[in-house]
C-alpha cells in the first residue's frame, strides 16, 4: 500500500489537483483513510471522505447512465485499435522479406496478417466518432463474405497480429463477392466500442460483435 500511495503521490506532482475523493468499499477502512491523509494533505491537498463511500460508487454509475452521451465528450486512446488485413508482397519492406510470400489469386501477399490500425494509442477520441478505413476487397473470387478480426495493442507500431500485446477483441462479418468494396469503422462510446463493416457497392451494413468493453481496453 505505501508503494501505491507515493507512487500516485509522484503523479499528482506532475499533474497537480486540490482534492482527493476517496470512495468505494476499500474506502471504509480507517486504516487507509489515515494512510491516504498522511500521504496527501501535508501537501496541501484536501482528502474528502464521503458518509459512505461504498454508496457513491452505485450513485455515480446511476448518474452516469442518466447522463450517458454528455458526460464524456473525449478521451485518450488508451491502446492501438484495427483489424486483421492482408497486404500486397513489398520486397522493399524489411519486415515483409522476414516474413516471406505467397501467391493468393496470382498476386503476392505477405504472409501473415498486417495489423491495419484505425486509431492510434494517445490520440484523442471524441465519443461517437467514426474512424474508417480505406476501401478493400475480398481476396478470392469465390468470396461470399468477408470476416474483419479487431484488435487493440499495446504497442502502437505493431505491425502483425501475431505480435505480443495485440489482443482479438471481436469480429464483423459483411456478405460480399469478389470484386464489391468494403470499409470497415470502429466508433468508441462513453463506455463501448462499436464496429461495423459496409458494402460500399450494395449498401449492407453489419454490426459487429465486441467482447469488451472500452473502460477495459
Amino acid at each position: 500500500m505505501c508503494e501505491q500511495v507515493f507512487h500516485v503521490s509522484e503523479l499528482i506532482a506532475e499533474n497537480p489537483v486540490n482534492f482527493i475523493y476517496l470512495v468505494g468499499g476499500f474506502a471504509e477502512s480507517k486504516m487507509l483513510q489515515s494512510r491516504v491523509k498522511v500521504a496527501f494533505e501535508r501537501g496541501g491537498l484536501q482528502v474528502i471522505i464521503p458518509m459512505r463511500p461504498q454508496l457513491m460508487v452505485v450513485k455515480g454509475a446511476v448518474i452516469f447512465g442518466l447522463r450517458k452521451g454528455s458526460t464524456i465528450q473525449s478521451r485518450k486512446a488508451r491502446f492501438t485499435y484495427g483489424f486483421a488485413s492482408s497486404r500486397h508482397y513489398d520486397k522493399k519492406d524489411p519486415s515483409h522479406v522476414s516474413r516471406g510470400h505467397e501467391t493468393i489469386e496470382g498476386d503476392k501477399y505477405v504472409k501473415g496478417q498486417i495489423f491495419d490500425s484505425l486509431v492510434k494509442q494517445g490520440h484523442t477520441i471524441k465519443v461517437l466518432e467514426s474512424h474508417t478505413s480505406e476501401e478493400r476487397t475480398p481476396l478470392y473470387r469465390s468470396s461470399t463474405n468477408v470476416e474483419f478480426n479487431l484488435y487493440s495493442s499495446s504497442h502502437p507500431r505493431a505491425k502483425f497480429v501475431d505480435e505480443p500485446g495485440l489482443t482479438c477483441i471481436g469480429q464483423v462479418k459483411v456478405p460480399c463477392v469478389h470484386g464489391e468494396m468494403l470499409t470497415i469503422a470502429m466508433a468508441f462510446g462513453s463506455t463501448e466500442i462499436t464496429a461495423t463493416a459496409t458494402n460500399k457497392n450494395t449498401g449492407v451494413v453489419v454490426k459487429g460483435e465486441i467482447k469488451y468493453n472500452f473502460n477495459s481496453l
